[in-house]
């Protein structure tokens, strides 16, 4: 088993419908200790992120809402082959995200 720590992934949070923004590889564990969300526009954006098991269903896991300049975490999930996180935002592309953590194979 390879183990390799960084930035697991990096983009913008999409509008409307939630969709995924960080999956995990076919055989392989990520280890997520934190995933940070950056504001930068002068709207308002209210962000609901989600977790989704690879064969089930999305299940809310946090929401909150982020003036400009300001920035919101999630830290410490564990999450299998498979799995994903998704989100959704207010408006488009203006809430980056950045995943932190390891990755087993």
């Amino acid at each position: 088993m390879a183990i390799a720590s960084g930035i697991l992934g990096t983009g913008q949070i999409a509008t409307g419908a939630a969709a995924a923004f960080f999956t995990v590889a076919a055989a392989t564990t990520a280890y997520v200790k934190t995933v940070v969300f950056s504001h930068e526009s002068a709207v308002t954006q209210t962000v609901d992120v989600w977790v989704k098991k690879a064969a089930g269903t999305n299940r809310k896991l946090r929401r909150f809402v982020l003036a400009q300049y300001e920035s919101a975490e999630i830290a410490n999930l564990a999450l299998g082959a498979g799995d994903a996180l998704w989100g959704t935002t207010t408006t488009a592309a203006v809430l980056d995200f950045t995943v932190f953590g390891a990755q087993e194979t």
